[in-house]
């Protein structure tokens, strides 16, 4: 007699007889057997019956070991109708890992299953010890699953103890592109006003789409109007993060504050970060974002980025000891190539910074003399402002750390060795008045400085030796024969050493005549 043409009845009894193993291979051979022992099978699977045991649903048991591994792949529609009618308390079981049935089938991916689940009753929200099921459908790309939690009134906000969104998982965790899911819930955040919330680390969703190379993402963030100017906890924006990095898929759909590519720049300067700075010409040339390089940095010193560019590395005094070291030249040729891509976008030559000084006027005062021969070739035209102290590049090279080398690569290139700033004073004033340039006073005496050139005071160079107690620089104007500052008492009172009738050095108390003890004989 044929198996299949016995009554249900006796045909779901022998079911109930069989193991998983033999009753699934009794319902792999024809279509009847399918129909009505399904349903046994499935019992197997969810735990609701074992080899030994009967069906009888115990209150604390679990799915089966490893049973829901397989949750993506119950598209028939006997398993389908299986949880349809099966009672609903299969819903509140867990498995061998506290995963809710819901939560797991969600990860999976089952979206008509998912949907019959919610139908039953099943709690969207409900979580053990795994992810709620919108997480998990979320980071796992699960779209369809996604539409339908979040219809089915979802929490998105599910990482509350460390102040992160589903979004900012997502961006972290999914590794392929899923604009649609980024958009739903890119909405929902929308909708409470929540677009621009941050992490426990102060970063925004942006931060994370950045960081995580998510390019399709920040269109979607920006036309959402999230704030592209919230710092994280190291102080970087989102477009801090991509060019730091290198992320530059993510920076072009803007617009992007202007403030930020002007702020990269300046950093790529200041570190001499040739590698970020090359990132950044294509960004400026195709003027996706309007950006004014020249702008000042925001801070007191009011300096461009060709200003610190022009200045070099911090640094630089460390490896300039070495010129001819294997890191001296390597250091050399990359600062002339930030220079040049500088210029190259446009970056003006004759920008001022808060007391008016030029890229070049600046990099004579704070940077190193043997870099001078190149900026005159590309910086050359603004050698002649002043800033607004009327300072020429001679009164700043005194005041730069190696003086005399600047002035002395200076000089030979026509600079005017009298030229008086606004209060009068010249090169020679400046030299007289700190002990650390003595060398250079020396050099500029020697090279025809002229001493007898008083400020707008009456004031002349030598006067500032001698007030200072520079004793060493007012020795050598004496030696030089300078003209020194005749019948003041000042001079006199502030000086410890007085050149005698005889030529000699000696301490004095108070000399009888000035005009005696000045008297170049």
């Amino acid at each position: 007699m044929d198996l299949a043409s016995l009554p249900p009845e006796i045909l779901l009894c022998i079911g109930e007889h069989l193991d998983e193993k033999d009753l699934n291979s009794l319902i792999r051979t024809a279509r009847v057997f399918a129909e009505l022992l399904s349903p046994q099978l499935y019992d197997f699977v969810v735990g609701c019956r074992t080899r030994h045991a009967s069906s009888d649903l115990a209150p604390n048991s679990s799915f089966k070991n490893g049973a829901l591994s397989h949750a993506g792949r119950w598209h028939s529609r006997y398993a389908l109708n299986y949880f349809r009618t099966k009672r609903a308390d299969i819903l509140l079981r867990m498995d061998q890992e506290g995963g809710l049935l819901l939560n797991r089938i969600a990860r999976a991916g089952n979206a008509e299953l998912v949907s019959i689940l919610l139908a039953r009753g099943a709690d969207v929200n409900a979580h053990y010890r795994d992810p709620h099921a919108l997480a998990w459908a979320a980071k796992r790309g699960h779209k369809d699953v996604v539409r339908i939690l979040l219809d089915a009134g979802a929490d998105d906000d599910v990482f509350k103890p460390c102040q992160k969104t589903l979004l900012h998982a997502v961006y972290r965790y999914r590794f392929n592109k899923c604009p649609v899911i980024s958009q739903m819930l890119i909405d929902r955040l929308k909708e409470r006003g929540e677009i621009s919330k941050r992490s426990s680390d102060n970063s925004t969703v942006l931060h994370y789409a950045v960081r995580y190379n998510k390019t399709y993402a920040v269109p979607q963030l920006i036309k959402a109007g999230i704030d592209l100017m919230v710092l994280d906890s190291d102080g970087l924006s989102a477009l801090d993060i991509a060019i730091k990095f290198g992320k530059m898929d993510v920076v072009y759909p803007g617009p992007w504050p202007s403030y930020y590519i002007q702020k990269a720049i300046w950093e790529a300067c200041d570190r001499l970060d040739l590698e970020m700075l090359e990132r950044i010409v294509p960004l400026v040339e195709s003027r996706t974002i309007p950006v004014d390089i020249s702008l000042f940095e925001r801070s007191r010193a009011g300096l461009t980025a060709l200003h610190v560019a022009a200045r070099g590395p911090k640094d630089w005094a460390r490896v300039s000891d070495s010129a001819f070291s294997r890191e001296s030249h390597c250091l050399v040729k990359r600062w002339q190539k930030v220079v040049d891509l500088l210029l190259k976008m446009g970056a003006s030559i004759s920008a001022r910074d808060c007391i008016g000084r030029t890229p070049f006027l600046y990099a004579v005062e704070n940077g190193s003399p043997e870099r001078i021969p190149f900026l005159l070739q590309r910086l050359g035209s603004t050698t002649s402002i002043r800033d607004h102290l009327g300072r020429t590049p001679l009164h700043a090279a005194v005041h730069s750390e190696k003086s005399e080398l600047m002035v002395r690569w200076l000089l030979p290139l026509g600079f005017d060795i009298n030229a008086q700033d606004s209060h009068g004073q010249t090169p020679l004033h400046y030299a007289a008045t700190c002990a650390s340039t003595l060398p250079t006073l020396e050099y500029l005496l020697s090279a025809g400085a002229d001493d007898s050139i008083c400020d707008r005071q009456g004031l002349p160079p030598s006067h500032f030796a001698a007030t200072q107690r520079r004793d060493a620089g007012l020795r050598l104007f004496v030696n030089a024969g300078a003209a020194l500052h005749r019948n003041c008492e000042l001079c006199f009172r502030k000086s410890i050493e007085w050149r005698t009738d005889h030529g000699e050095w000696q301490n004095l108390s108070e000399p009888s005549d000035l005009n005696d003890l000045f008297d170049q004989k």
